[in-house]
């Protein structure tokens, strides 16, 4: 299985739900154009606060519908499992920067960063600039939320684990979350 890496660089933005929203909806765009036959995507990331978050979870289905691409499941890591595989994408791409700037060029901004890491390992990388004028979903505050660690989006709602698929966990209506 081929490993693609997308890179999103950006100037400033305040690491919130709605960034990452927005770098979510960005990556579906890339991955449909390279392969337009994606029908639906499962996600896995670390529990940081701006993933780990009921309204990014909420705003989740909708991109993926707009886009035409379902959105099955959102697991979370345990505390530093996975971190291995961001890592190895990492490493390479900050390498590459240091020796980019030790050939005497500067980096002062996304789109220089842009250029480098196109130069080099990383061949997909956007510079992006967060549109807050969208940011108007109004989500409902799930009890516990902070507890659950996996999750399905389906037509019903939302259906949530602590655990990875033990017992047929439960369902949170639509209604209720947003």
């Amino acid at each position: 299985m081929e490993v693609q890496t997308y890179a999103h660089l950006f100037d400033y933005y305040q690491q919130d739900w709605f960034a990452v929203c927005s770098i979510f909806e960005n990556l579906l765009k890339n991955i449909l154009a390279s392969r337009p036959l994606t029908y639906s995507v499962f996600l896995r990331s670390d529990e940081a606060g701006c993933y780990h978050n009921n309204a990014l979870i909420a705003s989740l289905k909708d991109v993926g519908q707009r886009l035409g691409v379902q959105v099955k499941r959102y697991d979370y890591s345990e505390p530093a499992y996975g971190k291995d595989v961001c890592d190895r994408i990492l490493c390479p791409m900050k390498s590459s920067i240091r020796c980019y700037c030790d050939e005497g060029h500067d980096i002062n901004c996304a789109a220089n960063m842009r250029t480098t890491l196109f130069e080099r390992p990383v061949r997909i990388a956007s510079v992006c600039v967060i549109d807050e004028k969208k940011n108007n979903l109004k989500v409902n505050k799930i009890d516990g939320f902070s507890k659950l660690h996996n999750l399905t989006c389906d037509d019903k709602g939302l259906r949530v684990w602590r655990s990875y698929d033990i017992g047929p966990g439960k369902l949170i209506p639509s209604d209720d979350v947003v």
